[in-house]
C-alpha cells in the first residue's frame, strides 16, 4: 500500500499543478499567454493520469482485486475517470476552461482517498461477488460523468453571470458558447444517469441474493435513490419540456452534491455498512 500511496501522492502533486495552471489560463489578462498555459496544464494532467494509471495497477497487484474494491480505491478510480474525461474534452472540443473545475474536483477526490483511515482501505466483503463489483464499477463511471456535468454547469453559470454584467472580454473569450456548454452538460448527465440506473439495478439484484444484506437498512440506498431522482427530474425537464438555463444548471450542481453525499459522505459516516468491513 505504501508504494501505491507514494505514486498517488506524486499524482496528487501533478493534479494540483494542473488545476492551478488551468485556473491561471482562465483568468489571465493576456489572451496570448492563456492558451500556452492551458496546454501546459493539459500536459501536466496527462502525465498525472499516466502515473495514476500506474498507481491503480499497483493497487490491483497489491490487493489482487479491482481498484474499486475498497473505498480508497474507488475514490482514486473516480478521480482518474474525471481527469481522463477532461483530457477527452480537450482533445475533442478544446475545452480547456473545464479543467479549471474538473482538475480541482479530481484533486480533492484523490486527496480524500489518501486521507482515509485504514479501515476504509480494506476489501469490501460484498465485492467478492462479480455482480456487486460490476455494480460499483458502473456506478462510478456514472459518478464520473456527473462530475463533468457539474463542471460544465458551473461554467454555464459563470458565463451567464459575465454576460449579464456585460463583461464581454477577457475571461468570457475563453469560455465556450452557452448553448455548447449546456448541451454537453445534458449529454454527460444523461450518460451518468444511464450508468447509475444500470448500477442500481445490478446492485439491488446482487444485494438481495446476499443473505446478510438488508436492502432498506443500508444507509446508502436512500441517498442513491435521491441522487437518481434528481438526475431523472433534470432529464425529464430538459429533454421532455425543453427546460434550460440557470435553474437547470443549479439542478446539476445539486445533483453532484447528492453524489458526494452518497459516494463519499455515507462511507465516512457509516464505514461499517454498504459492503464495508463488518
Amino acid at each position: 500500500m505504501f508504494e501505491t500511496s507514494a505514486i498517488l501522492m506524486l499524482v496528487l502533486t501533478a493534479y494540483l499543478g494542473a488545476a492551478v495552471l488551468y485556473v491561471a489560463s482562465l483568468v489571465a489578462r493576456d489572451s496570448e499567454r492563456a492558451r500556452p498555459t492551458a496546454r501546459l496544464a493539459t500536459a501536466l494532467a496527462g502525465v498525472g493520469v499516466l502515473a495514476h494509471t500506474l498507481g491503480l495497477f499497483a493497487l490491483v497487484a497489491e490487493t489482487g482485486r479491482s481498484p474499486y474494491s475498497t473505498v480508497y480505491g474507488a475514490l482514486a478510480f473516480m478521480a482518474w475517470l474525471v481527469v481522463l474525461m477532461q483530457l477527452g474534452m480537450v482533445g475533442w472540443a478544446r475545452l480547456y476552461a473545464l479543467g479549471a473545475i474538473s482538475l480541482p474536483v479530481a484533486f480533492l477526490m484523490l486527496l480524500c482517498a489518501l486521507a482515509l483511515p485504514p479501515e476504509l482501505r480494506q476489501l469490501l466483503p460484498l465485492l467478492r461477488q462479480h455482480t456487486m463489483a460490476a455494480h460499483i464499477s458502473i456506478a462510478i463511471l456514472g459518478y464520473g460523468a456527473f462530475a463533468v456535468a457539474f463542471g460544465l454547469a458551473v461554467l454555464y453559470l459563470l458565463e451567464n453571470r459575465l454576460l449579464k454584467a456585460r463583461k464581454l472580454r477577457g475571461l468570457l473569450e475563453r469560455l465556450p458558447p452557452l448553448r455548447t456548454t449546456e448541451e454537453l452538460a445534458s449529454r454527460f448527465a444523461a450518460f451518468g444517469h444511464a450508468m447509475l440506473s444500470l448500477g442500481l439495478i445490478i446492485g439491488t439484484v446482487a444485494g438481495l441474493r446476499e443473505a446478510r444484506f438488508h436492502f432498506w437498512s443500508d444507509p446508502k440506498v436512500l441517498p442513491a435513490l435521491i441522487t437518481w431522482g434528481i438526475y431523472t427530474a433534470y432529464l425529464v425537464l430538459r429533454w421532455g419540456i425543453g427546460w434550460r438555463g440557470r435553474t437547470a444548471s443549479y439542478l446539476l450542481v445539486a445533483g453532484f452534491v447528492a453524489v458526494l453525499v452518497t459516494f463519499v459522505g455515507i462511507n465516512l459516516l457509516f464505514p461499517g455498512m454498504h459492503g464495508a468491513v463488518r
